[in-house]
Formats: C-alpha cells, structure tokens, sequence
C-alpha cells in the first residue's frame, strides 16, 4: 500500500469514527424524545405527592421559577436562577508556510466558562415543588453571544485594556510578536426568576419533603416548552442519524477501496 492508499484508508477510518459518533448522539437524542413522550405530566403538587427514594419516578412540571436568594449573571447583570458565563480570548501566532511567506493564524481561547445554578420554587395553579437543578440539562436564553469585551470578567485575574485607545496599541504590538492579546469577546445564557419553565426530571422524597432532582434518566430544565423542546430533540435526532449514516457508509466505502488497491 503506498501514501496515497494508507491517505485513503485513514480518512475512511476517521470518517467512519465520526459516523459512528453522530449516530451515538443521534441515539442519545432519540432517547430523551422518547422519555418526554412517555413521561406524564404532573401538577406541582402532584409531584410532591408521588416521589419516592429511589429516583425512579420521572415527572415533567411547567410552571414559574421562583427564588427568594437569585443569582445576578455577570455580564447583563439579570436576576436568574441559572447562568452560564463565557469569556474568550484572541491568541494570534505567526509562522512561515513552505514557501517561507509569513501565515498569521488566529483562534479564539477560552478563559473563563463559569455556569451556576441555585435550588428554586416551580410554581403552578396547584401549588409549589421544589427543584434542585444540580446535574441538569439547561435550556437558557441566550442573552448575549461572542459581544466583543470582556464583560464580567475579574479585573483583577485578565486586562481589561482592550476598552481603550491605550489598549489598542498594546493589542497591536502584542499580535506583532505573536500569543494572547488584548482582544475577547463574551457569551452568556440565562434562565430569569420568574420565568415560566419546563421540568423533566425526577420526584425525590427526602425526608418530610420531595423535590425534584437527578434520578435515573436525563434531567432538563428549560426556557423552551415541551413541544419547543420536541421539536428540537425530533430534528437533532434526525439530522444526527442521517449524517452519522451517510459518514460511516463513505467511511466504510473508503477504507475497503484502500484494502482493495492493497491487495491488487
């Protein structure tokens, strides 16, 4: 087998490799559309009635998060039970391709990817459960996306020049010799107190009281409802399986065309 044909048979295989994963994803999806179809949905109250030790009972509840102690999100100030909080970093290195010219190659690094959640009340016409949302899957708004600046970040741990003229400068000469500069960008999800929510997870006793928590089997705690949600894991699934098929098959196809021109 000479380069060429090793070439192929790599490629075959590290497609095939990516098929198989998508499927995995594909699958995984499918799993949780088809345990929200499954699940019963329950009152607030129901749930507090119905829950057991073992985490086995799944339950969906949609009603209003309520806290009496909400987080404050870093980089739009809101008053949530849930953010997460991205801060990356433009590193710009510079190198000389075959012909020796100069290539500049910039990437985006992540310095700071904070999520945090706090226990919080769901409320609905029939009363309250408690949710413990440790471990859960969250579906949040989306309230700011790859905004150049570093809002939120600690000033005392990254530089916050880039703001300013002076900054410019600096960011200027730093790309000159290459590594970070002074140059991020920010991202941040949020789920506000208040909101109305999606709950799929499971009725925990504990004690005198039963919450809602991790049990067995995925738990989700969303912005979106149940049918937004079904939409979504319906198309993931698809397009997950579809992809994942077409790139095993091209990958299988590939490595046996190696094989092939090997043994001829």
């Amino acid at each position: 087998m000479d380069s060429t044909q090793w070439i192929v048979f790599g490629i075959g295989m590290g497609v095939l490799v990516v098929g198989i994963f998508s499927i995995v994803m594909g699958v995984l999806a499918r799993g949780k559309l088809n345990l929200m179809k499954e699940t019963r949905t329950v009152s607030a109250d129901t749930a507090c009635n119905i829950g057991d030790t073992t985490g086995t009972v799944k339950v969906e509840v949609a009603g209003i998060a309520e806290t009496d102690a909400p987080l404050v999100s870093p980089a739009t100030n809101t008053s949530c039970i849930y953010f997460r909080h991205q801060v990356e970093q433009l590193e710009i290195d510079y190198d000389r391709d075959y012909d020796g010219d100069m290539r500049r190659e910039e990437r985006w690094v992540t310095v700071v990817d904070t999520k945090q959640q706090v226990p919080f009340m769901l409320r609905d016409s029939s009363g309250t459960v408690e949710v413990l949302p440790r471990d859960a899957k969250f579906e949040a708004h989306k309230t700011m996306g790859n905004q150049y600046g570093a809002m939120g970040l600690d000033v005392d741990i990254y530089d916050r020049r880039s703001d300013s003229v002076i900054g410019q400068v600096l960011d200027t000469i730093s790309s000159l010799g290459g590594g970070a500069t002074n140059r991020f960008r920010t991202s941040e999800w949020v789920i506000p107190a208040g909101e109305r929510l999606y709950v799929l997870g499971s009725a925990i006793r504990q004690g005198e009281r039963c919450v809602i928590g991790k049990g067995e089997g995925p738990f989700i705690v969303s912005t979106k409802s149940e049918e937004e949600l079904t939409r979504k894991y319906t198309w993931t699934s698809m397009g997950w399986l579809v992809f994942g098929t077409l790139a095993a098959a091209g990958g299988v196809v590939a490595a046996i065309y190696a094989l092939s021109a090997m043994g001829s």
